[in-house]
């Protein structure tokens, strides 16, 4: 029975509709100023009152919404602006013609299938470090920038990206980094630290086309 009796209580003593708090609100208002005043308004006047004050609420209500509409439009397109501005992206296909040409690579077979991709920025040092399983991207891959710090670290499963994370030269993670077409020569430019500077550099397949990196 006392269950019952508290679900029967929950059902009717939800809370009233903010609409109906707000009128009855109103009417107190107006009641306490009648008495206030010592008025003799009829009921018909106080509820016209009351009325017109929750019809310039709602004007005022509705005026403030379509304000923080704007003004979060506003802020949308700036962050939209900001973000194309410090982190930006184009092809550069005509000034690569022969992609086989931009690094030395070289594959050392480790048996069953399993081969080690090494590619080298030209003349210079490792560029990037992928393994490979029957000729596909699988499992590890490790970019570099020519200094020797790591660039990037990605996750293949069968040559389909399944993560990956870009840093910076001290080590920091480079946050919202571009996603681009991997398969293309692209000129990136993304934020430094201090954010005041930027960097820029030519990208191909994971990897810093050797003597692109800008940093200014």
């Amino acid at each position: 029975m006392y269950s019952g009796f508290g679900l029967r209580k929950e059902v009717y003593t939800r809370k009233p509709k903010k609409l109906f708090d707000k009128a009855r609100k109103l009417y107190k208002e107006e009641a306490l100023n009648r008495f206030s005043n010592h008025s003799h308004d009829n009921p018909e006047e106080v509820r016209r009152r009351v009325r017109k004050r929750l019809e310039r609420n709602a004007f005022k209500d509705w005026l403030l919404r379509i304000c923080i509409i704007i003004f979060s439009i506003f802020l949308l397109s700036a962050g939209i602006l900001l973000i194309r501005k410090l982190v930006s992206f184009n092809l550069h296909t005509d000034k690569y013609p022969l992609k086989s040409a931009i690094f030395k690579t070289v594959i050392y077979e480790n048996g069953n299938g399993d081969q080690l991709k090494v590619d080298y920025f030209t003349d210079g040092p490792k560029a990037a470090e992928t393994r490979l399983k029957n000729g596909l991207k699988h499992q590890n891959s490790e970019s570099f920038y020519e200094t020797g710090e790591q660039f990037r670290s990605a996750l293949y499963y069968k040559d389909t990206l399944i993560t990956e994370i870009h840093f910076y030269k001290n080590g920091d993670t480079i946050k919202n980094f571009p996603i681009i077409n991997r398969d293309a020569v692209m000129h990136v430019v993304i934020p430094a630290v201090p954010k005041s500077k930027k960097i820029e550099f030519d990208f191909y397949d994971g990897k810093i086309i050797t003597g692109t990196y800008k940093e200014e």
